[in-house]
C-alpha cells in the first residue's frame, strides 16, 4: 500500500514538472516582468564582516510594492562574480542559506539571500504559493 502511495505522489510530482515545462517560455517569463525604469531603492540596514566576506543587510523597492529585506553576501576581491539567488522555504528567513552563500563567496559567487513574500514584514508581507506555474498575466 505505501508503494502505491509513494508511485502516486512521484507520479503527480513529476507531472506538475512536464506541465510547467510544456508551457510556453514567453508566457512563463511574464512571471517576472516587472519596469526596469523603476529604481530599486537599496537600503542598507546593516553590515558586517565574515572571515572575509561582505554580509549587507538590505532592502529593497519590490515591483509588487512593498519593500523586499533580503542578504547581499560579496567575496572579497575585485573582479566580475557569478550571481547566485535564494529564496528560502516555508517557514524560513533569509538567513536559512547564509552558510550556503558564504561557501559560494570563497569560490567568488555574489548571493542575494531573500526573504520570500510571505515572510516580510508590514506591508511588504504577500500570500505566495511557489507550486503556481500559471500566472494570471495579460497578453
Amino acid at each position: 500500500m505505501k508503494r502505491a502511495i509513494y508511485l502516486i505522489l512521484v507520479i503527480a510530482l513529476f507531472g506538475k514538472t512536464v506541465v510547467a515545462q510544456s508551457e510556453d517560455f514567453s508566457k512563463l517569463r511574464l512571471m517576472f516582468d516587472y519596469d526596469r525604469k523603476i529604481a530599486l531603492e537599496v537600503r542598507e540596514v546593516g553590515a558586517e564582516d565574515k572571515a572575509g566576506i561582505h554580509v549587507d543587510n538590505i532592502s529593497y523597492a519590490s515591483p509588487k510594492g512593498g519593500r523586499v529585506s533580503a542578504l547581499l553576501v560579496v567575496p572579497s576581491g575585485k573582479g566580475k562574480f557569478a550571481g547566485i539567488i535564494f529564496m528560502h522555504m516555508r517557514p524560513g528567513s533569509r538567513t536559512i542559506f547564509l552558510d550556503e552563500a558564504l561557501t559560494y563567496a570563497r569560490m567568488g559567487a555574489v548571493s542575494l539571500l531573500i526573504d520570500a513574500p510571505f515572510s516580510r514584514a508590514g506591508e511588504s508581507k504577500r500570500d505566495f504559493d511557489p507550486t503556481v506555474t500559471h500566472p494570471d498575466v495579460a497578453e
